[in-house]
C-alpha cells in the first residue's frame, strides 16, 4: 500500500510556469521512505494520495483540454471522432506540432478504459502516417502526461533542425488556421469538421 505524502509544497523552476500557464498548481509529493520526490502537476484544489483510483474523480476541474473539447476554449482542430479529438498546439515545438486526447478526462493514459485507449491510439496513427503524407518527413510520437493532467499524445514532424530545451513560443492564429486546414483530416464515412 502507497505511503500518503508527509508534505506537500510548490515547486520551483520552469514547471511553475507551464502549470500558470494551463491553469494547474505545480505540486511536489514528498514521501518520507523516498529520496529524492516525484514532481507532478494537479489540477486546483486536488490533491493526490499518490493511488491512481484516487485521481480519477467525479467533479475534478475540467482540464484545458476538456475545455477545448467542449468548446469553451477555441482550438485548431484537426480530426475528430466520438472518442477522439486532434488539434494543432498554440505552443508548437515545431511547425505541426499536435496533440491527440481522447473526450474522457483522465490524467494518464494507462488508466483509460479499453476502448478510450484503443480509440486514442487508433487516431495516433491515422494523424501520425497523415501528418507523414503532409509534410513528406516521419512524425515524432510522444507520451509526456506532466503538464496537463488529462491523456494526450504529441505529434510533430521530424526537424532535423530542431533544438530541444527552448520555451516555444505562442504560435500566430492565423498562421496556424492555414496550417489546420493543410493537414484537416476526414474520414470518408465522418461530417466535416
Amino acid at each position: 500500500m502507497a505511503q500518503k505524502p508527509s508534505t506537500w509544497r510548490s515547486s520551483p523552476g520552469k514547471s511553475n510556469e507551464l502549470a500558470e500557464r494551463w491553469g494547474f498548481e505545480p505540486q511536489i509529493r514528498v514521501a518520507p521512505h523516498t529520496r529524492f520526490p516525484s514532481v507532478r502537476l494537479q489540477p486546483l484544489g486536488h490533491l493526490s494520495t499518490g493511488d491512481a483510483k484516487d485521481d480519477i474523480m467525479v467533479g475534478m476541474q475540467d482540464s484545458i483540454f476538456t475545455r477545448i473539447i467542449k468548446g469553451e476554449i477555441p482550438a485548431h482542430r484537426i480530426y475528430e471522432d466520438d472518442k477522439t479529438l486532434a488539434f494543432l498546439d498554440i505552443f508548437p515545438k515545431s511547425h505541426g506540432h499536435s496533440l491527440v486526447v481522447p473526450k474522457i478526462q483522465i490524467d494518464r493514459f494507462y488508466d483509460l478504459p479499453d476502448e478510450d485507449y484503443t480509440a486514442l491510439f487508433a487516431t495516433v496513427k491515422k494523424m501520425a502516417a497523415h501528418m507523414e503524407k503532409v509534410f513528406g518527413r516521419r512524425t515524432i510520437v510522444k507520451i509526456i502526461g506532466t503538464d496537463v493532467p488529462h491523456a494526450h499524445v504529441h505529434l510533430f514532424p521530424y526537424d532535423p533542425n530542431y533544438v530541444g530545451g527552448r520555451e516555444p513560443s505562442r504560435a500566430d492564429d492565423a498562421e496556424l488556421a492555414k496550417l489546420a486546414e493543410k493537414l484537416r483530416f476526414v474520414e470518408p464515412d465522418q461530417d466535416v469538421l
